[in-house]
């Protein structure tokens, strides 16, 4: 072994004594024994706790080519859900390393630590899907079993169960599954949300946050009397009341639906609550057609139209200049025509990447749903958006909008957090040939 090579003008003398002292000799077997060893997994573990974030890639790298060759020392065995007598079972197996997983997980931690079935056979069977197995595929990239969790995530998942699936795969850190799992409670919200008392402080507020939830407030306040009424919502020491203030909307709550609340509330003991929260809440006026109400009041100020209806009342602003002209129409039709359409009573085809904007100067409407009076073609897509000054727009129906195929007259519930005084309606795909939206909600004067 040559001592180091010095390049320090002060290290000379070093450099000259050690070249004169004898040199040892080296120590083969030692070496060639560390060369040819291969580490065990409870060294890899202590390993993977000290590496540094930069060399984590190269790790993570190692560790799915392990998984890969099936070099560990601990096997999982996935089976499908219940065998059937006579079927051949199609049996996934992946080979893992026992002492990384016990560093990684309590749950396999305390099957390997223990004289559980698990440890001493070395051999984890698992019937369908299991958040243990999702996050342990997402945490080391193995794409086999993350593909294999993703077919039994979407076999095992459903609206009843996906709230105890979505806090299961938060707490292991399985992205995968909880990415999922909010995909179909935001979906079906009315069933998800009964079981979502289970969720913690932190989890249920990302979930009743999201813009993508599409469930109206009365709904959304039925779900948490009933947690009050049973008092499910002490295990997780939810507070109903501020719930509630938080994320429901009393001004968007007809008198009828508010009449109902209080009845729940009184029984489930938060009626003083609910009483402040209503009372705080600007009135408004039940509408399933909100321009057309906007129509209505029109006329019953100026019953002889001696004022517009367009201008004051409501703008609409189409995305093309010769929108709804037919041939031979002068101004004053062409105009009529406009304002047919603006309430919703005319119909005008829109195609692909038309938008319709409607504005009301003195007006605000808290959206509970949209009302298509068309229908919908395979591959056609509708976005409706809502903003309060035509700058910034939230999307009640998510990113994905509207989708075909949809019979006409179907109504879409979903929750707005404002009240919007601007509404767009896009075609991002295909068309839309009746063109007409009628807007659910509560219509408030400015």
């Amino acid at each position: 072994v040559r001592a180091p090579r010095h390049t320090a003008c002060g290290a000379s003398a070093h450099c000259a004594a050690a070249a004169a002292a004898p040199r040892p000799r080296p120590r083969r077997r030692q070496m060639a024994v560390v060369g040819i060893r291969r580490p065990s997994s409870a060294e890899l573990a202590s390993v993977a706790s000290a590496t540094p974030s930069a060399d984590y890639a190269a790790l993570s790298a190692a560790v799915l080519r392990a998984f890969e060759k099936g070099q560990g020392d601990f096997r999982v065995v996935c089976l499908p859900d219940t065998p059937n007598a006579g079927e051949v079972q199609e049996v996934k197996e992946f080979s893992v390393m026992a002492a990384l997983m016990t560093e990684w997980s309590e749950v396999f931690g305390a099957m390997l630590s223990h004289e559980m079935t698990e440890k001493t056979s070395g051999k984890l069977e698992i019937r369908g899907f299991s958040v243990e197995v999702a996050a342990l595929a997402d945490k080391y990239g193995v794409r086999p079993l993350q593909d294999l969790c993703a077919i039994k995530a979407e076999e095992t998942l459903c609206a009843q169960n996906a709230c105890e699936i979505l806090q299961a795969a938060s707490r292991v850190g399985a992205a995968a599954a909880k990415c999922r799992a909010l995909e179909v409670i935001h979906q079906n919200a009315k069933q998800a949300l009964r079981g979502a008392h289970a969720l913690t402080p932190e989890l249920l507020d990302e979930v009743l946050s999201s813009p993508l939830l599409c469930i109206s407030d009365y709904t959304l306040a039925e779900v948490f009397m009933e947690w009050a009424d049973k008092d499910l919502s002490k295990a997780q020491g939810h507070n109903v009341g501020n719930l509630m203030q938080v994320h429901v909307q009393f001004a968007a709550l007809t008198e009828e639906e508010y009449s109902r609340v209080q009845v729940f509330s009184k029984r489930a003991g938060v009626l003083d609550a609910v009483e402040k929260l209503r009372r705080r809440s600007k009135r408004g006026t039940a509408t399933n057609n909100a321009f057309n109400t906007l129509w209505e009041e029109h006329v019953q100020q100026f019953p002889g139209h001696e004022a517009p209806f367009l201008g004051y009342w409501l703008n609409v602003i189409p995305s093309r200049a010769a929108f709804g002209l037919t041939g031979g129409s002068n101004q004053a039709n062409q105009l009529a025509q406009l304002s047919y359409y603006a309430r919703g009573e005319l119909s005008v085809a829109l195609t692909h990447n038309d938008d319709v904007i409607w504005f009301m100067p003195h007006h605000s409407v808290y959206i509970t749903g949209v009302f298509l009076l068309g229908s919908l073609d395979q591959g056609s897509r509708l976005q409706v958006e809502a903003s309060t000054d035509g700058a910034s727009w939230q999307q009640p129906f998510g990113p994905d909008g509207l989708k075909g195929p949809c019979e006409q007259f179907v109504l879409t519930e979903c929750r707005s957090k404002m009240s919007a005084k601007w509404v767009r309606l896009t075609v991002l795909e295909g068309n839309y040939a009746d063109g007409r939206l009628h807007v659910h909600g509560i219509l408030q004067a400015a």
